[in-house]
């Protein structure tokens, strides 16, 4: 099957044995890509849609402040140019901020290369299936205990380097040899800039905790209280 198209075409000219084998999955923003490069199965997230938090007026870059002059005029008019800009800017981000979280031990999918519309990253699964979602993995109370532990722990490491993920719930999480793997990071909200956070950090902390209670017992005042504190 022939999946060449303007957003991945440059690929071809970097990666020279740059191959696609099959669509993973489409979401709200973005097409996720099963390739082939350099010898190893990877991934190409494609930004293909814009979603709410590339919008100009989005809650999720309120308070932020853009360096160049040009840069802050383009993104208030709200235009097709502007909506592309902060596309890149978003992508840019991810590529970088998923290196950094990675770096500090969370788990993470691992980031190659990123262009204007898509990042190149590290492939979780078989070559005949990827990793799930935890929303399709029926825990035991143990590996449930053993997951929701992981997953708050990288909640802490996320606010400790100034972010906070601001979409975290069951449906952005992979299941990989046991471990859960955090993904989708184009919306996460800098804690410095947004005063937004808290409301972002809460809504992570509460889809998690909600998601977990099916088997396992979590008081949830107490472990927002140990995050945020």
């Amino acid at each position: 099957m022939n999946y060449k198209n303007n957003f991945i075409d440059s690929w071809f000219k970097k990666y020279p044995d740059f191959k696609v084998i099959r669509n993973i999955k489409s979401g709200k923003e973005a097409t996720v890509f099963l390739i082939e490069t350099v010898g190893q199965l990877r991934c190409l997230k494609v930004y293909d849609r814009l979603s709410m938090a590339t919008k100009a007026n989005s809650v999720y870059l309120f308070g932020k402040w853009f360096k160049e002059p040009s840069v802050r005029k383009s993104i208030t008019n709200g235009n097709k140019f502007s909506q592309d800009l902060l596309k890149k800017i978003w992508v840019k981000r991810e590529y970088y901020l998923l290196k950094k979280l990675s770096q500090k031990g969370v788990n993470l999918p691992k980031v190659f290369d990123y262009n204007n519309n898509s990042i190149m990253m590290e492939y979780l699964g078989t070559p005949n299936l990827a990793a799930p979602l935890i929303k399709d993995i029926d825990f035991s109370p143990d590996l449930a205990k053993l997951a929701f532990d992981e997953i708050i722990k990288s909640i802490k490491i996320f606010l400790k380097n100034g972010i906070v993920h601001a979409d975290l719930s069951e449906f952005n999480i992979l299941w990989w040899q046991e471990k859960p793997f955090i993904i989708d990071f184009p919306q996460a909200v800098d804690i410095r800039s947004n005063s937004n956070y808290k409301l972002f950090l809460w809504k992570d902390i509460n889809h998690i905790v909600t998601f977990f209670s099916k088997w396992i017992s979590i008081d949830e005042e107490k472990v927002i209280n140990d995050i945020i504190i």
